[in-house]
């Protein structure tokens, strides 16, 4: 295995699960998100090679994430006769156990709730619920760190709001 294929084998152990999680903020419908995530790690895979330690791996692979997903919604929005996203199959929880249902059905609800949003609102929040800091959210989005603190405040607030008050999400 050579460097790139190494590089590219840890990102993946690394970011695999949160790339997963991040383009199903971006697209409801499950052949599409399939088809997007294959799309980001086509791209991972050639911009690798201009990886230059500046980040973590992790972060670059997210900035490289939220790029590809930001065109395909470009894409959506430009092509009008495709919806934005399905949110029927949101509500959608995996067979699991009856104590594990509200606790889906809340992450259903929230994960409904930030596909409505604005796509930088999206891109924000998403960032957030994976529990980077505002900084490194920042490094992914190009926005400074104050900005990406003020938004997400206002965007959590929003969401609090359309979810009924809630302070579980």
């Amino acid at each position: 295995m050579d460097e790139v294929e190494a590089r590219f084998a840890e990102t993946v152990r690394v970011a695999g699960p949160l790339i997963a999680r991040t383009t199903r903020g971006y697209e409801a419908e499950p052949q599409r998100r399939a088809e997007l995530e294959q799309e980001v790690l086509v791209q991972l895979w050639s911009a690798l090679a201009r990886f230059r330690g500046d980040a973590s791996l992790k972060t670059y692979a997210l900035r490289v994430t939220h790029n590809v997903c930001a065109r395909h919604v470009s894409r959506q929005i430009r092509d009008r006769s495709e919806p934005y996203a399905d949110l029927e199959t949101l509500g959608e929880a995996p067979d699991a156990p009856e104590d594990h249902l509200d606790r889906a059905r809340q992450r259903a609800l929230l994960l409904e709730a930030v596909q409505r949003l604005a796509p930088a609102d999206r891109q924000l929040v998403l960032l957030y619920l994976e529990g980077l800091s505002p900084a490194e959210i920042a490094g992914v989005t190009g926005l400074s760190r104050s900005n990406v603190t003020t938004r997400t405040h206002r965007i959590r607030a929003l969401l609090r709001t359309r979810l009924g008050g809630r302070k579980d999400g």
